[in-house]
């Protein structure tokens, strides 16, 4: 990811994506958390597929507080066309689950039933 600046080669929406999977499925929530900074910095908007990765990233690193900032930041930004799906909520859920946060977790089905998406 870091060569394609040496390279020439424009950093956008989706190596930024990539790069945050990547980063989750490696258990390396506080790099996913400096890319979603970086790319902001960049003026590079995420989209649902940023804030999904990210989530899910601090989701494995058991950082449920921070999932949760993620989700309330994309339900805040929502007017950007940017707009919580069932995967947001799904790994926001697990987030709670695992932080033993179970009051938390059923808010959140219930968020989730209120804008039509099945858990």
């Amino acid at each position: 990811f870091e060569q394609m600046g040496i390279r020439g080669l424009e950093h956008d929406v989706v190596s930024y994506n990539a790069t945050m999977s990547a980063c989750e499925k490696g258990s390396q929530w506080t790099r996913t958390i400096a890319l979603l900074s970086e790319m902001r910095a960049r003026n590079i908007t995420p989209d649902v597929i940023t804030h999904n990765a990210t989530i899910s990233s601090c989701e494995k690193g058991q950082q449920w507080t921070l999932s949760l900032h993620v989700l309330s930041v994309m339900q805040r930004n929502s007017m950007d066309n940017i707009r919580p799906n069932m995967i947001t909520y799904n790994a926001s859920i697990s987030a709670c689950n695992k932080g033993q946060h179970w009051a938390l977790a059923g808010h959140l089905i219930k968020a989730m039933k209120e804008r039509g998406l099945l858990p």
